[in-house]
């Protein structure tokens, strides 16, 4: 997260993460910081039944500090890692 205007590869303050989550239906996923500076990124979604995929929202405070967070992702038992790229629309 990186509040600069010329970095178009980081979210900034007010920015949503939107994480798509796609699997078996009901198994629950949940994102959770491992950085002290960002206590705000977490989050817990799931996949409900007859659905293709689900939507995990985390918003970056307007408070937020700058930086390279950390973080973890669980599905279930399982710890997943992967890269998250940063789309944005404007």
């Amino acid at each position: 997260m990186k509040p600069k205007k010329s970095r178009i590869d980081c979210a900034r303050p007010g920015d949503s993460l939107v994480f798509m989550l796609n699997g078996r239906p009901d198994v629950e996923v949940s994102v959770k910081s491992d950085d002290v500076d960002a206590p705000w990124l977490k989050g817990i979604g799931k996949i409900f039944p007859g659905k293709e995929k689900g939507w995990l929202l985390i918003t970056v405070p307007a408070n937020a500090k700058q930086g390279e967070f950390k973080y973890t992702i669980e599905a279930g038992t399982i710890v997943l890692d992967p890269a998250v790229r940063v789309r944005h629309s404007y």
